[in-house]
């Protein structure tokens, strides 16, 4: 498991929120990121994006737009 949570109760979109995601359904569940960046990792583009949502500060990275991990941490 990748997502660290703070134990307090998350809600609905955490619970969603899974390995295998398209960009595009992690901020329909997120909303807009709060902060976007990419980087090279071999012959592969990352895009992390950092997203906020209800005191809870969740970093993913993405890989064609498909999620593949995620942390989830207080804010």
């Amino acid at each position: 498991p990748s997502a660290a949570s703070s134990g307090s109760g998350s809600g609905k979109a955490y619970r969603s929120l899974r390995k295998g995601l398209l960009l595009d359904e992690v901020e329909t569940l997120l909303g807009p990121a709060a902060t976007a960046s990419e980087t090279k990792e071999g012959t592969l583009t990352v895009l992390k994006r950092t997203y906020r949502k209800d005191g809870q500060k969740i970093s993913a990275s993405f890989v064609n737009e498909v999620l593949i991990d995620f942390a989830i941490t207080p804010q």
